[in-house]
């Protein structure tokens, strides 16, 4: 329409539009917008939100997680081993040798 050119019939059984060229003595009819009255007021209507995505972590940072916790354990365990049962020393082995097994003359 701002070109000039105008609908003159639009056929769908056939797929055919034609347009008529607008001469000069014509113009092209703009539309316009309603304007509401000042009185008519719309209710409030709240924006929408997009739902928030879960974020969940990588496999990679998974794995990472999984691998401290299994050395803290660890950790735990060989600390409480070494409190519990401390292995004896180099010079204790030396001076204190364990008893000699009994021969079978015995």
């Amino acid at each position: 329409m701002s070109c000039g050119w105008k609908v003159q019939s639009v056929s769908l059984k056939d797929r055919l539009v034609t347009f008529k060229r607008i001469t000069q003595g014509q113009s092209a009819p703009v539309p316009r917008r309603k304007r509401r009255k000042k009185s008519e007021k719309r209710p409030f209507t709240p924006v929408p939100v997009k739902p928030r995505r879960v974020k969940r972590p990588s496999k990679t940072r998974i794995a990472k997680v999984l691998a401290r916790a299994r050395n803290i354990e660890r950790k735990r365990a060989s600390s409480t081993l070494k409190t519990k049962m401390k292995p004896k020393s180099l010079y204790e082995k030396r001076m204190y040798k364990p008893e000699a097994k009994p021969s079978p003359q015995d």
